[in-house]
């Protein structure tokens, strides 16, 4: 069997408390999730699956205002509210079970999530609750809503005609409008998918009120679609932006799952047109996101991402160094672009000129030159590490990350760690590396960046294994596959296993490592990854051979 990590009895993020087991409570508001409240104020709603979480977090946003819709949809997170989240809960037991799973082995994947007010705005809720009564609900929500039937045509008619407000009318009442509409992402005629994605962006900004789970299904549906290489993702990155600048405060923890599709070729230009979308009307949004990356991509040998990346940084643009603003400027290549209106062929030299017209460039504060001067370092240490100048690297990431730190700005700080940490691997300095590598997971943790944790990891346990640390190299494994079981990366999953299974070897645990073996193979194998998999095999042979000599005779 692989390793066991004992359970945990869950306490509360905030006081440290033990809490109660959440319960359903009577009568059902938004969706049948268990709630409960500890000693210290802070309310927790459970998630059974971990993937429902948009409208957990919607549903307890309603119960920690007493349904007080109007007063919840002004709150700010970290301003007004305070919020944490507990993984891997069992709630039959009331444990917390690091591995993922129970003592009989079966799968806990729970999710509490915590949320505590402000003292001053917990007053200002009590109040307004004694002043309604105690069933007060928004004037919004207390409407009486007409649960009313609409057809395809129904839906066709009106959103040929453009009609928003019927068709917000229409998915009130009727919760597969938003599917039908999902549907028009699927078009041939380019015209009909933009039209589509900016329909459902505002009419979700309209509905959230009414059908909070409508809205977040619909997002978790849009992000198993561009996870899964088998589904058709057409519009899905672009429409998930749309939804978060229509409700930035519900939906903006989606952006760094959006930002992370970068990485992804087929929909990296999707991902530029949503963040510039984002951009435009909410600005804070992507500064207080990890953005960075958007920068290398200005010098894309393709003009639709130079364009599209000009578009994405807005009034970020001003970070661009003047050499290469000044190649921006004489870009004359074209690309076709959707500006929310029509369809529309620009260069990049013109996108860059209608940015500055926009006034979306402001002129740099001394924040703004901070940055500037933190990006040329970081720039300046990726140069020196590319031509194996190591230490000229390491000193201009660390003057890059003091800036970062200056500027409290966590995505910097971890971006500029993983490259000292690079950095220090190449000489040879595993002490400095772990250490590095470890503060740029503490903050991908922070942020709940599931693709920099499982990056991150792999550096370390790397480095474990060469230093012979065994007891690590588990333990790092095991937690990457926390990540990338809710991730659905099945790949990098059996590379981890594979790891676990060549280390439990190692250890002289051979029932360990063929257990280990035997899962990675079938995955490789269910995956289409023959190589691998026959790889796998005959090392699994060669392992059984081996332990049918060692038993007793």
């Amino acid at each position: 069997m692989l390793k066991k990590i004992l359970s945990q009895e869950p306490r509360c993020p905030f006081c440290d408390q033990p809490f109660s087991k959440p319960v359903l409570e009577e009568p059902v508001k938004l969706a049948d999730f268990e709630k409960g409240r500890c000693v210290c104020g802070a309310v927790y709603i459970y998630d059974i699956t971990g993937h429902n979480l948009g409208a957990a977090y919607i549903e307890l946003l309603s119960y920690i205002t007493n349904e007080d819709w109007n007063l919840a949809w002004q709150l700010v997170p970290d301003t007004d509210y305070r919020e944490a989240r507990i993984e891997n809960y069992d709630i039959n037991k009331h444990l917390i079970q690091p591995t993922g799973r129970d003592e009989q082995g079966r799968r806990t994947r729970g999710v509490l999530i915590f949320m505590k007010l402000d003292e001053e705005i917990e007053e200002i809720s009590k109040e307004r609750k004694i002043k309604t009564g105690q069933e007060y609900v928004s004037d919004t929500i207390n409407k009486p809503l007409i649960r009313k039937k609409h057809s395809k045509l129904d839906v066709n008619k009106a959103f040929d005609e453009n009609n928003i407000e019927k068709l917000t009318e229409m998915a009130i009442q009727d919760s597969l409008v938003i599917r039908k509409l999902q549907q028009k992402l699927y078009s041939a005629e380019p015209i009909i998918r933009w039209r589509a994605i900016l329909a459902i962006g505002v009419i979700s900004g309209k509905i959230i009120k009414h059908s909070p789970t409508v809205v977040g299904d619909l997002v978790r549906r849009l992000v198993y679609a561009v996870n899964d290489s088998a589904a058709a993702s057409w519009g899905a990155v672009e429409t998930i932006c749309e939804i978060i600048r229509n409700n930035p405060r519900i939906f903006a923890p989606f952006l760094t799952q959006a930002l992370s599709y970068l990485s992804d070729e087929n929909s990296r230009k999707a991902v530029l047109w949503g963040i510039g979308r984002i951009n435009e009307k909410e600005p804070d949004l992507i500064k207080n996101a990890p953005y960075y990356s958007i920068y290398n991509l200005i010098k894309s040998d393709d003009p639709e991402v130079r364009g599209l990346t000009l578009f994405a940084l807005g009034k970020l643009s001003l970070r661009i160094s003047f050499d290469d603003m000044k190649k921006l400027q004489k870009d004359i290549e074209t690309f076709e672009f959707f500006d929310g209106k029509e369809l529309i062929k620009i260069s990049v030299s013109e996108m860059l000129k209608k940015i500055f017209e926009e006034k979306k460039m402001e002129q740099p504060n001394e924040t703004d030159i901070k940055r500037n001067e933190a990006l040329k370092l970081y720039e300046e240490g990726l140069i020196n590490f590319n031509r194996g100048m190591t230490l000229d690297a390491i000193k201009s990431l660390e003057q890059a990350a003091a800036i970062c730190e200056e500027l409290q700005d966590e995505a910097g700080i971890a971006n500029c760690a993983e490259k000292i940490g690079d950095s220090m691997l190449v000489r040879g300095n595993f002490t400095g590396a772990i250490a590095q590598y470890q503060r740029a997971l503490a903050m991908c943790e922070k942020h709940n960046d599931p693709l920099g944790i499982v990056i991150l990891i792999e550096k370390l346990v790397d480095i474990f294994r060469k230093q012979g640390e065994f007891d690590n190299v588990l333990s790092y494994s095991f937690y990457a596959l926390e990540k990338l079981e809710s991730a659905g990366d099945s790949g990098r999953a059996a590379m981890f296993i594979s790891t676990i299974g060549d280390t439990f070897e190692k250890q002289g645990k051979i029932d360990e490592a063929l257990d280990a073996y035997r899962l990675a193979h079938n995955i490789f194998r269910g995956m289409g990854s023959g190589e691998r998999a026959d790889i796998l095999e005959r090392g699994i042979k060669v392992l059984e051979e081996r332990a049918g000599k060692d038993m007793p005779k």
